[in-house]
C-alpha cells in the first residue's frame, strides 16, 4: 500500500513481517506505530528519515485481523488499514 511518503506491504501481511519504507527523503525522524482495530498501541518504532529508510514490524504471535500502521512525519500523520492473515 502506497501512501503519501510511505509504503506497507506486504497487504495482506502472511509472512510475519510487516515492512513499512519511506518514500521521500526527509530530515526528520519519522514515528511508525502499528495498532489493533480497536486503536491499542501494539509497537511503535523510531525511523531516522537521514540514515534509515525502512523499518519493520513481526506480525508472528498476533492473531489474524484488521490492524492499523500511523505514521507521524513532522506535523503529518497517515495511516494504513493492514490485514493479517
Amino acid at each position: 500500500v502506497l501512501s503519501s511518503g510511505f509504503m506497507v506491504y506486504p497487504n495482506p501481511v502472511t509472512n510475519g513481517l510487516i515492512h513499512v519504507k519511506l518514500t521521500d527523503i526527509v530530515s526528520e525522524n519519522v514515528k511508525v506505530e502499528l495498532y489493533t482495530e480497536a486503536g491499542q498501541l501494539l509497537q511503535s518504532k523510531m525511523i531516522n528519515g537521514s540514515m534509515q529508510a525502512e523499518t519493520t514490524f513481526p506480525t508472528g504471535q498476533l492473531k489474524s485481523g484488521l490492524y492499523l500502521i500511523k505514521v507521524y512525519q513532522g506535523d503529518k500523520t497517515n495511516s494504513v488499514k493492514i490485514i493479517i492473515k
